[in-house]
């Protein structure tokens, strides 16, 4: 802008509105600028906010998929350790059963004999049986439902506290089964 000359120097009057003009200019930028930084202030908090908030979920994703990995692997020992402790049992079991069943067979006569080979060969084809239905699941890509399998299972199984039974004769076992 251009200031008219006058007696002492320039125009008061046009210096003085001028000065008023660029002073209102300059506040106008001022308060734009200052609502603009306290706009960019809030919007710098909540994006601080979900930051936090994004890494505390991170954190609890982080802390969940650790424990369940460390759960996981409790409880495969425990199933390890379970199932050694059932086959460690169940050798047990054998190896009394067998001795036990040795006692039997010594005590036989020959027709109690004869009933037992027919119990042993029946028996045999019910382990031949469940032998078969494990190859095939095993040789079967879609593994089948694990209930189902106790399921399947126990179609062929024995009932082991029966032969356990002292109180009953081979004859009467062997009539309960369906072979005499």
């Amino acid at each position: 802008m251009k200031f008219n000359k006058s007696f002492r120097g320039y125009n008061v009057a046009q210096v003085d509105s001028y000065i008023s003009q660029q002073q209102q200019r300059f506040d106008q930028v001022t308060s734009t600028q200052k609502q603009r930084i306290f706009q960019l202030a809030d919007a710098n908090e909540q994006l601080r906010q979900q930051l936090e908030q994004h890494q505390q979920q991170q954190k609890a994703t982080t802390d969940s998929l650790l424990q369940s990995q460390m759960l996981a692997a409790s409880l495969r020992q425990d199933a390890d350790n379970y199932a050694k402790v059932v086959v460690d049992r169940a050798k047990l079991f054998c190896a009394t059963w067998q001795i036990y069943a040795k006692t039997m067979l010594n005590a036989f006569s020959p027709q109690e004999m004869s009933a037992f080979d027919a119990l042993l060969h029946k028996i045999e084809q019910l382990i031949a049986a469940q032998q078969l239905d494990s190859a095939a699941a095993i040789a079967d890509a879609n593994y089948a439902n694990p209930v189902q399998k106790i399921t399947n299972a126990t179609q062929h199984a024995i009932d082991l506290a029966e032969l356990l039974n002292p109180d009953q004769s081979l004859e009467e076992m062997c009539s309960e089964l369906g072979l005499i």
